[in-house]
């Protein structure tokens, strides 16, 4: 595999990729890859029991190996289509408490113009409420 142009910060971060629609929930051995060798995950599933116990898994895994396990990025999808202020709010929140470090933020794109509108709308009343 190669990586060009190469990132500038390094070490290069490994960020992990996991699951599927279809089984959103990896084994065992996928999260404790993920503690003892990734600098963040990006998980499919949503916040929630079988979440978190996946999350306790890649953190002892971390901790087994030496590392720190508040050092691992997460990555989660916060979609805002069709929500108002206070529902995203609320998802963002959700994300944040469940440990999220990173959000893909995602609406539907209807036009350049729209979509512009949402991000104004999303960096100005939620985005804000996070600085």
């Amino acid at each position: 595999m190669s990586l060009s142009p190469l990132p500038i910060k390094r070490p290069i971060p490994l960020w992990f990729g996991l699951g599927r629609r279809i089984a959103p929930y990896p084994p065992e051995a996928v999260l404790n890859r993920i503690g003892r060798l990734a600098d963040g995950w990006l998980p499919l599933f949503f916040p929630g029991p079988e979440g978190e116990e996946c999350k306790r898994k890649v953190h002892a895994a971390a901790r087994a190996a030496g590392r720190d396990p508040s050092k691992l990025g997460m990555e989660m999808t916060l979609a805002i289509a069709g929500k108002n202020t206070a529902q995203m709010l609320d998802d963002a929140k959700r994300l944040r408490d469940f440990g999220v470090t990173h959000a893909q933020v995602r609406w539907e794109n209807v036009s350049p113009q729209d979509d512009l509108e949402v991000l104004k709308r999303f960096a100005g009343e939620v985005m804000a409420k996070f600085r």
